[in-house]
């Protein structure tokens, strides 16, 4: 009996969350508060992974940017509504 090797090639897309603690110190002496900055590559909530999908969808696939925004509404709904509705169900 032969056989062979055949090799499917998939995509998969999922959220992958980082938490970061930033450290904050308060100086009385200058009545000013420093926070430490977060790793390069990090602005604001959303990784590089994310950002370059953006720029990909935007300039490589020629996707306009409200369908860019509806696809990640659409992800947000199917990965981050669950885990909220989750989150909740423990603090009730």
């Amino acid at each position: 009996m032969k056989n062979y090797i055949v090799i499917i090639q998939d995509v998969s897309i999922k959220p992958v969350n980082t938490n970061y603690r930033i450290e904050i110190f308060y100086f009385p002496s200058e009545h000013k508060t420093y926070a430490g900055k977060f790793p390069q590559g990090i602005k604001g909530e959303f990784g590089p992974g994310i950002r370059s999908l953006i720029i990909t969808l935007n300039h490589v696939a020629n996707v306009s940017e409200p369908k860019i925004h509806e696809f990640l509404e659409i992800l947000v709904f199917i990965y981050l509504k669950p885990l909220f509705l989750e989150v909740r169900s423990y603090r009730i």
